[in-house]
């Protein structure tokens, strides 16, 4: 995902607001690779949600820069579960450090802003501040992670220096989208390593495979007009809140337009999803100001265990409150919870699914009755994560 998210509310700030972690800098030497982190597909509302390279061979002492969009890269310790393990193991790692409430988590309870309050989690969105430039890259030698924060907010990218012995083998995942692994293989001296002209041409080959299959599935699903009727003669229709192949995620919403009958029913799948999350937000309108609210910098003086309200920031310019270990950017209830009655009767009703995807996986779709005739002009929706996909429902007698 590039600065179409709307998680852009954050700002470049966020690179410049040093969360202080126990890495430090290094003198760059050796070999330096350049690691893009996802890669937009030409002409089409999708991503290729890939390191470029998957398998990187390096050698001590070598640098590798890694450059994207909104993601991370987060090297992860070498411990014995993940020394030459094979990809699917790093899943151990995932699943005990990235859940609602772990330590790497994307988002964290906030629990002083009521039920259903969600903030970013530092941790992971932030990088290390201390280190991490191509002049001063992060010396990783495996016995701690190190996390780059949100590439997003980096127009050098992130710089690491690989100390390890050879035969030694580590991990980098985003922690956006936890599909996305690389593995780093580090090789003696005087044995062969990766080339940068290489790993070049090897993405521009995996692109452009990507953009053949994102243009066939988004060809497929834009127009595709998919119902059934149940025993009842109720008429359902079928959606996608985006959609994902295995490495290629879609941002749209499948079909763009819906032409229902009154009493109609819809229902958005969500269960294809394998990297993002989206939501299904009616209406337009109203989903625009809980996304453009979402993600603002604010202070919490007394902390989550405290009740005072957070307060605005105290400086228009980072690090934004006085105390930046009050810093919280926060994400309000009405963008995590689920709401409404699961009827759209007129432009005014409140309906959202909540977050659903990869990271909220949920097998039941989203369904929502349609009672009402829309007239003229249709009713709108949007995804409050991705607010530039957006999609219309016409409601004729």
């Amino acid at each position: 995902m590039r600065n179409r998210h709307r998680f852009i509310a954050l700002g470049a700030v966020l690179a410049l607001v040093a969360l202080m972690v126990p890495v430090t800098a290094q003198a760059q030497t050796g070999t330096n690779y350049t690691v893009e982190v996802g890669a937009p597909l030409s002409q089409l509302p999708g991503e290729s949600m890939r390191f470029f390279p998957s398998n990187l061979t390096v050698h001590d002492g070598d640098t590798i820069t890694f450059v994207g969009g909104f993601h991370t890269a987060t090297l992860l310790p070498s411990d014995n579960s993940l020394v030459g393990a094979a990809r699917t193991d790093v899943q151990e790692w995932v699943d005990e450090n990235t859940g609602l409430g772990d330590p790497y988590a994307f988002a964290e309870l906030d629990p002083d802003d009521g039920t259903g309050a969600l903030k970013g989690n530092n941790q992971a969105i932030l990088g290390p501040g201390i280190c991490g430039t191509p002049s001063t890259p992060c010396a990783f030698d495996g016995s701690q992670v190190v996390n780059s924060g949100l590439l997003f907010f980096s127009e050098e990218g992130f710089t690491v220096e690989v100390n390890g012995s050879a035969g030694d083998v580590f991990w980098a995942i985003c922690l956006v989208h936890l599909n996305m692994r690389m593995k780093i293989n580090v090789v003696a001296a005087d044995q062969p390593a990766s080339t940068q002209s290489g790993i070049d041409a090897a993405k521009a080959t995996q692109v452009a495979e990507d953009t053949d299959l994102g243009s066939a599935l988004h060809q497929k699903l834009r127009n595709r007009q998919s119902k059934h009727t149940t025993a009842g003669g109720q008429v359902v229709w079928d959606a996608w809140a985006g959609f994902d192949s295995d490495e290629v995620t879609l941002y749209a919403m499948y079909p763009k337009v819906l032409n229902l009958r009154r009493g109609d029913r819809v229902r958005w799948h969500f269960s294809q999803l394998v990297s993002e999350d989206h939501t299904v937000t009616f209406p337009l309108g109203r989903g625009l100001n809980i996304a453009n609210a979402a993600f603002v910098p604010s202070c919490d003086p007394d902390g989550d265990e405290g009740t005072a309200a957070d307060t605005p920031p105290t400086s228009e310019a980072p690090p934004f409150c006085a105390d930046v270990s009050q810093l919280e950017f926060d994400i309000g209830p009405e963008f995590s919870l689920p709401a409404g009655n699961g009827r759209v009767t007129s432009k005014r009703d409140f309906e959202n699914s909540a977050v659903r995807g990869a990271n909220f996986p949920s097998d039941d779709p989203y369904t929502l009755r349609f009672p009402e005739r829309s007239g003229d002009t249709p009713y709108k929706y949007v995804c409050l994560i991705h607010p530039f996909m957006r999609g219309r429902v016409f409601v004729r007698r």
